[in-house]
């Protein structure tokens, strides 16, 4: 299971779950990824970073006025994204609400208009990849755990 914050690039090795440094975090909005999909020795690193930065800047121009006023929230969306970089609405949903509707609708919307995304690395065979996504409003890293 693979884990990467927002907004940082990977590093070497596996993405971590390591927090950014105080002076680049700008917002107080932030999140991890998980790739919930066996790899089967595929390296999906550059492929999350990028798919990262998409989502990123859907979510962010999405982020409700209650959160940038300080409302805190985690919601964690899960989903699939299929070979040709589809993210099948039907499959994008949310498996831990922060109990705060606009956060919700933030966080699924921001997946949603991020598709098509390209498509899965070609060495990868199988039909799609599984991705839990977990944002966090106005709460440290550590709360994404």
């Amino acid at each position: 299971e693979a884990k990467k914050n927002l907004p940082d690039a990977p590093s070497k090795g596996e993405p971590s779950a390591k927090p950014l440094p105080a002076a680049k975090q700008q917002s107080p909005i932030s999140g991890q990824i998980e790739l919930l999909t066996p790899t089967k020795g595929v390296d999906f690193k550059s492929y999350l970073s990028r798919l990262l930065v998409t989502v990123r800047r859907n979510w962010f121009a999405l982020v409700p006025e209650s959160a940038r006023l300080g409302e805190k929230g985690r919601v964690v969306v899960q989903f699939q994204i299929l070979r040709d970089g589809r993210i099948p609405e039907a499959n994008v949903r949310l498996a831990a609400s922060s109990g705060k509707q606009p956060l919700d609708e933030a966080a699924l919307l921001s997946v949603r208009r991020s598709s098509p995304l390209e498509p899965l690395p070609p060495a990868f065979s199988e039909p799609f990849i599984e991705l839990r996504f977990i944002f966090l409003y106005n709460l440290p890293l550590e709360a994404a755990r």
